[in-house]
């Protein structure tokens, strides 16, 4: 349970205080109902090594029931820097409801053993981010800016199966949403007041390195942001036509100027699900944790993301355009109207 605090301050603390009493290792078992508040502080991608999914074959052949799914982590990929660094291995192990008692029977076993096999890699991600600025012509609001930015990473090739992970809506649909509001505000560039910063991040997928990168080393003040958009993931076919404006309980004010033309556009907004998606959940998060009001645009299945299954067959193009509106609409009026 995450009764106590938020769930990075409660697995933190859980982590912390094994550490430093001396374990090698942690296994925290989770009930599947819990897994998506705990899912953005996992590192992902990750998978079974074949040497041990051919060992859960046998297993399986000679009686045992092995669950297919398990996330290994040292939980610092999305997360905030702990103020400890953690040095042990962390693992998942999701369970669900109807398996409780079995889990519970076997950790209460004296004699219960777990092996763990593991060994850590240091890899170094070479990755960029591109920019420009369409400026304004109000001499007094041309120094304020607005920053709207899409991450152009994905997870590249799938070790296991060898297929690519082609990122059709996570996050093509962004890049190409960008590409075409960039290219409408210059052609009205004289009409804008304020400055636009469009940005292109890397590395998102990879822990938010980008747009990290970008409010530590800014080409423009940070005091000079006024806010923030993110576009990400906005084309994947759903039943209904909705986006999400992740971030608008915390930025209320914000959210509101999007929702104006929600109706114009024919887009209905979806449910607030902040509470899994805000936190760690974009390239508008570090923008946040700088006091700069910041917002992410998201409109898919979750269902196929980080998965082959996202792909161009399963972008809706009627969807993708009309939020392409919604966010240009929204966009325009920051830049152009008081604020």
């Amino acid at each position: 349970g995450c009764e106590g605090g938020e769930p990075e301050q409660v697995l933190y603390g859980k982590i912390l205080d094994y550490q430093n009493r001396g374990a090698s290792a942690l296994v925290f078992f989770l009930e599947e109902e819990e897994w998506d508040s705990f899912l953005p502080y996992l590192t992902y991608p990750s998978c079974f090594p074949p040497s041990l999914e051919e060992r859960h074959r046998k297993k399986e052949k000679e009686g045992y029931s092995i669950n297919p799914f398990i996330e290994a982590s040292k939980v610092v990929a999305r997360a905030k820097k702990p103020p400890l660094p953690i040095e042990i291995p962390v693992l998942f192990v999701p369970y669900n409801r109807e398996r409780e008692e079995k889990f519970r029977h076997l950790l209460s076993r004296g004699d219960l053993s777990i092996e763990l096999s593991f060994q850590f890699e240091d890899k170094t991600i070479d990755d960029a981010n591109i920019g420009g600025i369409i400026s304004g012509n109000d001499p007094e609001k041309r120094t304020e800016f607005l920053v709207l930015g899409a991450h152009y990473d994905h997870l590249g090739k799938d070790e296991k199966s060898g297929s690519y992970f082609t990122g059709a809506d996570d996050n093509a649909s962004g890049v190409s949403s960008l590409l075409e509001i960039g290219q409408l505000l210059s052609e009205k560039k004289k009409e804008l007041k304020r400055s636009l910063v469009l940005l292109f991040f890397g590395g998102e997928e990879w822990g938010l390195l980008g747009s990290r990168y970008f409010v530590e080393n800014p080409f423009v003040p940070l005091s000079q942001v006024k806010a923030m958009f993110s576009v990400d993931t906005i084309g994947g076919s759903t039943h209904q036509k909705e986006v999400f404006l992740v971030g608008s309980s915390v930025h209320p004010l914000l959210a509101g100027k999007s929702r104006r033309f929600l109706e114009r556009v024919g887009i209905k907004e979806g449910r607030e699900i902040d509470r899994f998606a805000f936190t760690f959940g974009s390239d508008h998060y570090p923008f946040h944790q700088k006091g700069i009001p910041a917002i992410d645009f998201f409109a898919s299945d979750t269902k196929k993301l980080h998965t082959p299954r996202d792909n161009l067959e399963g972008i809706d193009f009627e969807k993708l355009a009309d939020v392409t509106r919604l966010i240009y609409l929204t966009v325009y009026e920051f830049l152009t109207e008081p604020w």
